[in-house]
Parts: structure tokens; C-alpha cells; sequence
């Protein structure tokens, strides 16, 4: 597993290194943390061959940024937040006008993850995390899936309700086409 993170985010490294000792200890699962632009050098390679990716960061990441710039996406990272499908989520809005937003007094702290395809691999996977804030970053941390067989969507959104209400404080999860 290689754990991408953008360079010079302590919060982000701390994820990181939490994920790696939960996949050793949990799953015996070896991981590599690697800066984005260390990735994005290595990539043509091969060096990291088929292991499957975690990429945090959003639009702090060069190395997913270019990885989507290169293969369209169903989601976008922007300054803010992240389009998915052309509706916007960031910490003014969820997805509706920002005048709407404002109006209802939303300031949300989100937190996003989904799986993507390999960027050289068939058979491999990528996981983009993302989030507006630390907390969003830590709701979005407990949905890693550190055990098998977890059931889990191809992209998630959480709130600051998922704290209280698990599952049920997600603002949307799916499956893309």
C-alpha cells in the first residue's frame, strides 16, 4: 500500500502513519508513506508496481491532482473543498447555492472519500481522501476499512452529524457509473 500525502501537512502525515500501523497490525499489510511529488517521480517506474494507492490532500496533492488531470473523474478537488458531478461541496454549502448556504447558516466541516481506478494497474485501486478542515480529515479517517469483507460505497461525504450518528450523518454515498 502507498500513502501519498502532500508535502509539508502534519495532519496529513499523522493520518498516514495511523493508517500504516492499523493495516500492519490489523491486516499485516505493509505500507510506504511517500510526499506527492516523491510519487509523482516514481510513478513511470514501476517502483511501487501495482500496490494499491491512498491519496490525501485534495488540491494540496500534486501527485492526485495530476492523476486526475490525466484520466477524467466523476470528482473534482477544488481551493474549497470538491465538485462530484458538478455539484459543489465545500465548507459555505453542501451541494447548493451559496446564498442558500449562508441563508441556512451552514458552515460545515466535510470529509470525502472514494475509490478510483489504478493509475498504471488494472488490477489495483486508489483511495482519495479529502477533507475541509482536521475534523473533517478525522470522521473521515474512521471510514477506512481496516478489516475484510467491510461493505462500504464507492464515494462517501460526511458531516459533522457522523459523529453522533455514524452512517446516519453521511450527506451522500454512492456509486458512480
Amino acid at each position: 500500500m502507498v500513502i501519498v500525502i502532500p508535502e509539508g501537512s502534519d495532519g496529513h502525515l499523522s493520518a498516514a502513519v495511523r493508517i500504516a500501523h492499523n493495516l500492519l497490525s490489523y491486516l499485516r499489510i505493509a505500507s510506504i508513506i511517500v510526499h506527492d511529488r516523491e510519487a509523482s517521480h516514481e510513478l513511470g517506474t514501476g517502483v511501487y508496481g501495482c500496490s494499491n494507492y491512498v491519496i490525501m490532500g485534495g488540491h494540496r496533492n500534486e501527485f492526485g491532482q495530476a492523476f486526475l488531470a490525466s484520466s477524467p473523474a466523476p470528482i473534482t478537488f477544488t481551493k474549497d473543498g470538491w465538485t462530484l458531478q458538478g455539484r459543489s461541496f465545500d465548507s459555505a454549502g453542501l451541494g447548493e447555492s451559496k446564498y442558500l448556504a449562508r441563508e441556512r447558516g451552514i458552515n460545515e466541516t466535510l470529509g470525502m472519500a472514494f475509490l478510483y481506478r489504478h493509475p498504471t494497474c488494472e488490477t489495483g485501486l486508489s483511495l482519495f481522501m479529502d477533507a475541509t478542515d482536521d475534523a473533517g480529515l478525522e470522521r473521515v479517517l474512521r471510514l477506512f476499512p481496516f478489516r475484510t469483507g467491510v461493505m462500504m460505497p464507492e464515494w462517501v461525504i460526511t458531516g459533522p452529524e457522523a459523529d453522533m450518528l455514524g452512517a446516519g450523518g453521511f450527506l451522500g454515498a454512492g456509486y458512480v457509473k
